[in-house]
């Protein structure tokens, strides 16, 4: 089944669910508010989730000269790919790392962070942007946007209550004890509208469309590597969308490492690890 489709069947049920509880506590009137609810969040689901991911870490696109050859390289891929160009944009994001997003391959973007273009090499950058690229060409971004949009409304709902329930208790270090419940359901779900062997096919496909599975092994070993040392705070929500996850691998954010790890990829792609 279709990791989109995943998605939007548990809307749906969801969205069945608020209208059977509606029609339950106030009949038809309920139901018609339970309606238009529903309504609502599925279309911030699949508007604002998109356009969100886009924005976060303020993305910019590239003006002027291309010192990296972004757009050039970008464009070939798409070639091969039979697929529109996507938008090329650079976030702010102290992390080497890179993602996708997009409703639709004639609305995404692919973003990369600054420090990942200083660290790798031109084969390593092209080979992430082939792995990002096929992200798009099987609508792989499009259900991550939608994991995305549920996650942050349910963990960000969960976050809000235990602040104003907690209000004492400061929640950087740990989660609260709300958001401690939802989080293994959210990170739950996200491994099951993408799952390890999507990964490992994506990884497969986009060394086939660079020719150079080693270039793509590398890269990962050295994000990894590097994502181990200066790891990010990205929102919780997001983790899921990262070539690299940006997160720590210790403590509460180990619980929202929900991609396969550098190393499985690599053996999957090389046959060895470490390079």
């Amino acid at each position: 089944m279709n990791r989109s489709y995943i998605a939007w069947t548990i809307l749906g049920l969801f969205s069945i669910s608020l209208m059977y509880v509606g029609k339950e506590l106030a009949d038809r009137q309920g139901l018609l508010a339970a309606f238009i609810l529903s309504l609502l969040i599925n279309s911030l689901v699949y508007f604002y989730g998109d356009f969100r991911l886009k924005k976060l870490f303020h993305s910019k696109t590239i003006e002027g000269r291309d010192p990296y050859n972004l757009n050039l390289v970008v464009d070939q891929l798409a070639r091969k790919l039979h697929i529109p160009t996507p938008e090329v944009l650079i976030c702010d994001l102290s992390t080497p790392t890179a993602y996708s997003t997009g409703r639709s391959v004639r609305s995404a973007s692919l973003i990369f962070s600054k420090s990942l273009l200083e660290k790798l090499e031109p084969e390593e950058i092209r080979a992430v942007a082939a792995f990002e690229m096929q992200k798009i060409a099987t609508h792989f971004t499009f259900s991550a946007s939608l994991c995305s949009a549920i996650a942050a409304g349910s963990i960000g709902l969960a976050e809000k209550i235990d602040k104003l329930l907690f209000w004492k208790k400061n929640f950087d270090q740990n989660l609260g004890p709300l958001t401690g419940l939802i989080s293994p359901i959210i990170t739950r779900f996200i491994r099951i509208v993408q799952n390890k062997s999507a990964f490992f096919k994506l990884d497969k496909y986009a060394s086939e469309l660079t020719g150079e599975p080693r270039a793509l092994a590398q890269s990962l070993w050295k994000l990894d590597s590097l994502a181990s040392t200066q790891p990010e705070l990205v929102p919780k929500d997001t983790a899921h969308i990262f070539f690299i996850n940006p997160l720590p691998k210790y403590g509460w954010a180990k619980m929202f490492q929900t991609q396969p790890s550098a190393k499985e990829r690599i053996e999957q792609l090389i046959g060895q690890y470490p390079i």
